[in-house]
């Protein structure tokens, strides 16, 4: 179903992929109690910013907007990324992540 909103959105999308990361953790069963625990290995986020990934994150959808510069969904993906290495063994390198990159920015 994720797949056919982003086909027929046409806002908010440019950081939908954070929002689909952030909600398929509960199916791994790996969910963070807090964005201050996702982001804590991480770059530091501004109180403004982390006020926003906090709303973004409670959202009901990945399509929640969440309006910030394309370096703070940059951060953002990594610290996602890197909670998910440290959950999970053998994780090996993701050659979408550059794509992700790409397209999201």
């Amino acid at each position: 179903s994720w797949i056919s909103e982003l086909d027929s959105t046409k806002e908010n999308f440019e950081s939908a992929h954070l929002g689909f990361l952030w909600h398929s953790f509960s199916h791994l069963g790996i969910t963070p109690d807090s964005s201050d625990k996702l982001l804590e290995k991480g770059a530091p986020l501004h109180d403004e910013h982390r006020q926003k990934l906090n709303i973004f994150l409670d959202g009901e959808s990945p399509f929640t907007p969440f309006r910030v510069p394309s370096q703070v969904r940059q951060t953002v993906l990594d610290a996602l990324v890197g909670y998910v290495r440290s959950h999970m063994e053998g994780m090996g390198e993701l050659k979408s992540l550059a794509v992700l990159r790409q397209v999201f920015s």
